[in-house]
C-alpha cells in the first residue's frame, strides 16, 4: 500500500482513517497524530455478558469470516494490522481488509466456491476497521487457486481462492 509509519494527508489511506474514526468511533476530529504502528500478529480476549471469554489470535495474511450489512456473510484478508494515537491519547488498533468477491464458480475436483481478491480499485467497500470489528474466532480457510504461473512463490496476480469447506475445527 505504499505506507510509511507516519500518515501523510494526501494518501487515501489517511482519508480512509478519518472515515473509520468517525463511522465506527464516533470522533469527528481532525487527525492530529501522524505515527502509525504496524504489527504482524494480534492476540486479544472479547468479553462479552453471559459468555464465555473469547481469544483471539489474528494474523496479517489471514481470513476472516465477517458480516456485512448488505452482503450478509462476507470474507476478507487481513492486509494490515495498525495502531494508531486518537486526539485524545487513547490507541486504537485497526485492520486493512481485502474482501473477497463471489465468483458463483465451483472448484471442478473439489466442488468448492472460487473467490477472487478484489483489486484495490474495484473495492468499493471500506477497508479499515477497528479491533472490535472481529469479536468472534475465524472459522474460515481459503487456499490460493494456483496456476501454472505459481511456481517457488504464488503469483500474486492470480487473485483466485478456494474457499476450503473441508475445513473443521476439533472439538
Amino acid at each position: 500500500m505504499s505506507l510509511s509509519k507516519n500518515l501523510n494527508i494526501k494518501h487515501p489511506f489517511f482519508q480512509d482513517l478519518y472515515k473509520a474514526y468517525d463511522d465506527y468511533l464516533n470522533s469527528k476530529a481532525a487527525l492530529i497524530n501522524k505515527r502509525l504502528e504496524f504489527y504482524n500478529l494480534i492476540m486479544y480476549t472479547v468479553l462479552e455478558d453471559n459468555q464465555d471469554p473469547v481469544q483471539m489470535k489474528l494474523k496479517v495474511s489471514g481470513f476472516v469470516k465477517l458480516l456485512e450489512e448488505t452482503e450478509g456473510i462476507a470474507f476478507a484478508k487481513i492486509e494490515l494490522i495498525f495502531r494508531h494515537q486518537a486526539n485524545n491519547n487513547q490507541y486504537y488498533t485497526f485492520f486493512v481488509f481485502n474482501w473477497f468477491q463471489a465468483t458463483n464458480n465451483l472448484d471442478n475436483i473439489l466442488e468448492c466456491p472460487i473467490y477472487h481478491i478484489q483489486k484495490p480499485e474495484e473495492s468499493y467497500w471500506t477497508k479499515i476497521f477497528p479491533i472490535n470489528f472481529i469479536d468472534h474466532a475465524p472459522c474460515v480457510h481459503f487456499v490460493h487457486n494456483c496456476t501454472n504461473t505459481c511456481t517457488i512463490r504464488h503469483d500474486e496476480t492470480n487473485r483466485s481462492y478456494i474457499l476450503n469447506k473441508f475445513y473443521y475445527n476439533a472439538v
